[in-house]
This record gives structure tokens, sequence and C-alpha cells, in this order.
């Protein structure tokens, strides 16, 4: 079974084909904000050991798309490799 995300994407391909390209988009960050949902909550259960209902009051809390971008490359990165980001241009809208 493939990731609902997946879905999105293939739904935002076809509609790039058929030149819709404000739901190409629309289905595209769906796509990424449930991607980047999936990937915070894998990290925080198997790397934190945090528990599922900590997890779920996190990621509820008016915690959008800006705001999970910010968050993908402080959980990643090394110190090193961190401080060669501009967040300022993740941010930027």
């Amino acid at each position: 079974m493939e990731p609902i995300e997946t879905e999105f994407l293939v739904n935002s391909r076809e509609y790039l084909e058929n030149n819709n390209f404000r739901l190409a988009i629309i289905e595209s960050v769906i796509a990424l904000e449930i991607a980047l949902t999936r990937y915070i909550r894998v990290y925080f259960e198997y790397i934190k050991k945090y528990s599922k209902k900590k997890i779920e009051k996190f990621l509820n809390a008016n915690f959008g798309l800006s705001t999970r971008l910010y968050i993908i490359p402080t959980l990643t990165l090394s110190d090193k490799d961190y401080s060669r980001i501009d967040l300022n241009l993740v941010l930027k809208e």
C-alpha cells in the first residue's frame, strides 16, 4: 500500500499535464504537508522516544506548513550543516 501523499502527487502531476496549475499546486502542497507531518511524527516517536499522545498534542497546536518546513532542518542536520542554512529563506513567502 502506497502512502497517501503519493496519491496527491499523482493528482498533482495529472493537473499539471492538463495545465490546471492551481489544482496542481494545491495537491502538491497537501502531499508535502502530509509527508512532513509523517516525518516529524516518526522522528519524535522513534528518535526522541516521545509518547504518541505528546506528539499528537504537539502536531495539533497551530502547526502550519511553514512551521513544519522550519523545523525539519533543526531535526535532521548536524550543527555545522544547520548553521549554513538561511532560515529566513525557508520562511520567505
